[in-house]
């Protein structure tokens, strides 16, 4: 599983090298062979807060008829500890994606100093 995700890392990590001030969530989707279909940034953050909703990170997985998605929360901090917050919005989008047939397969934590968790 760890080079599993490390691959996963990989590919989000292409999209958030350049991307260093502001935080936010990817959602890499996947097809019935969990095989990457597409990875699209769904969300930026505030300076303050992220304020993610469901529909964001739900929408790229919908639009490309995806049977689930790996999602990527980017902390430009470069502390991987997962927040409460991480956690509470973690809860709330496999929640949604239930209820749409998309299952949340893992949810990482990255940053752009290669670390993820």
């Amino acid at each position: 599983m760890n080079q599993y995700l490390e691959v996963v890392y990989e590919v989000f990590k292409r999209k958030i090298t350049h991307l260093v001030i502001v935080g936010g969530y990817f959602t890499l989707a996947l097809n019935t062979k969990n095989s990457f279909i597409v990875v699209q940034r769904c969300h930026v953050d505030s300076f303050k807060a992220s304020l993610v909703h469901p529909s964001e990170v739900s929408k790229p997985a919908i639009l490309n008829n995806v049977a689930s998605v790996i999602v990527a929360n980017q902390h430009p901090s470069g502390d991987i500890t997962p927040s409460l917050e991480d956690i509470n919005v973690l809860k709330i989008l496999v929640e949604a994606g239930k209820l749409l047939g998309i299952e949340v397969l893992v949810h990482l934590v990255v940053s752009n100093n290669n670390n993820f968790y």
